[in-house]
């Protein structure tokens, strides 16, 4: 197939697994919320899922790397999570079922993005610098349907983003199916595949602690959507409405996000990136009714763009193919896992016991430390390259 047909079929795949989870993965917290689950539980469960999830991404990642069938493990993960929307369907009203399905949810959900990200970054002929404009599909399926699906759920119930996720996800697997790639064949080598040669990158391991504690509030703020707006005035159609506005800025984002690649070093795009985030949690803890919240979306897509086009190509640059479905895994799994679950647990805390204030006081404070730890990085980053020029 013609390389640009694959970046073409790459893109509507993109725009077809967000566009299919914007029906649900946006508003299955709000579900449990009107069904009258507490935060705590609603923090549970997304905790149980997370920790599923984080276990799925090494799980597929590791397969993917062994198999080097990154294509028909991706697949795989989509067909058995279509089956377990459906399970959640029956099981949303009860507190065990409904914690098991979302478990088994996050088991597969978690790992599909980076499963997909390692499937274009892997193909051949496929110039990885075009990663940033195939990801804006994702962001334009995301806007497009979160856009108006909330005031879909609004009228006609929460029962509909079960249906709509079947259906717009089985379109997305059969233009997985039907899409054919080459994958990058590495050397044959003895060597084992070890997560720890990983784990003993300095520049690797220094980027996932900032990417932990920046999507701490970035989850925190994600997961308990429903609860800032409820404080504001607000209800499920602005978090959809939300969402909308952050994608819609992500396309622009990741759109240009080649241009800007390659004119500022990934550290300083984080460092613009952390100050984005920590501007982005200040004003929405000032915003006072929904509007003035919706816009702070704006800089979250700005910021989620730019940071996810640059960090996917840094771990590509740092890390060898053979290890490149670990890599993002491990990267998604400490990014949007550990990161989710740690935003789960304050955030459950925090907004039953102490009030939603309380929360917005420890993300802002969290937001505060990861610009602070990313501008150290980058201080020490100029001094060693300042050292080395004669």
């Amino acid at each position: 197939m013609h390389t640009h047909r694959i970046q073409i079929n790459f893109t509507i795949i993109q725009f077809l697994l967000w566009f299919s989870w914007g029906t649900f993965g946006l508003f299955y917290i709000a579900y449990l919320e009107d069904l009258g689950y507490s935060s705590k539980l609603i923090a549970l469960t997304i905790i149980l899922s997370t920790i599923f999830g984080v276990l799925g991404q090494y799980v597929l990642g590791y397969i993917s790397d062994k198999t080097s069938k990154i294509k028909y493990v991706f697949l795989g993960a989509l067909f058995m999570l279509i089956l377990f929307v459906i399970g959640f369907g029956f099981a949303a009203k009860h507190l065990f079922p409904m914690i098991m399905v979302m478990s088994l949810i996050g088991f597969v959900w978690l790992p599909l993005e980076s499963l997909l990200d390692s499937w274009i970054l892997s193909t051949k002929g496929l110039d990885s610098s075009l990663y940033g404009f195939m990801r804006a599909g994702a962001s334009f399926g995301f806007a497009i349907m979160t856009l108006f699906f909330g005031g879909f759920v609004i009228k006609y119930g929460y029962d509909i983003i079960v249906y709509a996720y079947v259906i717009t996800a089985g379109f997305l697997w059969v233009m997985a199916f039907f899409t054919k790639t080459d994958t990058i064949k590495e050397p044959h080598t003895k060597e084992k595949i070890y997560v720890k040669s990983l784990l003993k990158n300095k520049a690797y391991m220094a980027i996932l602690v900032y990417s932990m504690l920046l999507f701490i509030t970035h989850m925190g703020v994600n997961n308990f959507y429903i609860y800032i707006f409820k404080n504001i005035g607000g209800n499920a159609s602005h978090i959809g409405i939300s969402a909308a506005f952050a994608a819609f800025t992500e396309i622009i984002g990741f759109i240009y996000a080649r241009k800007i690649i390659s004119k500022i070093a990934p550290l300083k795009i984080f460092f613009i990136v952390g100050f984005i985030t920590f501007l982005r949690v200040y004003l929405l803890t000032i915003a006072i009714t929904p509007t003035q919240a919706i816009l702070t979306a704006i800089l979250q897509g700005i910021g989620f763009s730019l940071f996810l086009a640059s960090f996917k190509l840094y771990v590509v640059k740092i890390t060898p193919t053979r290890l490149l479905a670990s890599a993002q895994t491990i990267a998604a799994g400490v990014t949007f896992g550990l990161s989710s679950i740690v935003a789960s647990l304050l955030g459950g805390f925090l907004i039953d016991d102490y009030g939603i204030e309380r929360f917005y006081d420890i993300m802002n404070l969290i937001a505060f430390i990861a610009l602070v730890y990313i501008g150290l990085l980058l201080m020490n980053d100029f001094k060693k390259r300042k050292s080395l020029t004669p």
